[in-house]
């Protein structure tokens, strides 16, 4: 490894913009999912970058335009036996 031309090419490499988040949330409902075994539930997200938000705040600035990474968080309780293993994919 050349470290003399990685810090060269560093130099020039192109900045992105300063970070932006923008926070969707599922939509809930009351009612409780239980899932068997060897079954699969699916739930879907869509998000337009908080375009939206953008728009209404006037700022075009705000809107997620680039995308580094995505954190998902869960919440919810769940038992599982001792053979039992839960699965969490995230496809974007």
């Amino acid at each position: 490894m050349d470290a003399a031309a990685m810090v060269e090419l560093a130099l020039r490499w192109p900045r992105v913009p300063p970070q932006r988040v923008c926070e969707a949330q599922a939509p809930m409902t009351d009612n409780r999912v239980l899932i068997r075994a060897q079954r699969v539930e699916k739930m879907y997200l869509t998000t337009d970058g908080c375009a939206e938000v953008a728009r209404r705040r006037g700022d075009p600035s705000q809107r997620v335009v680039y995308l580094e990474h995505v954190q998902a968080k869960y919440g919810g309780a769940f038992l599982l036996s001792e053979h039992d293993i839960f699965w969490m994919f995230l496809f974007s």
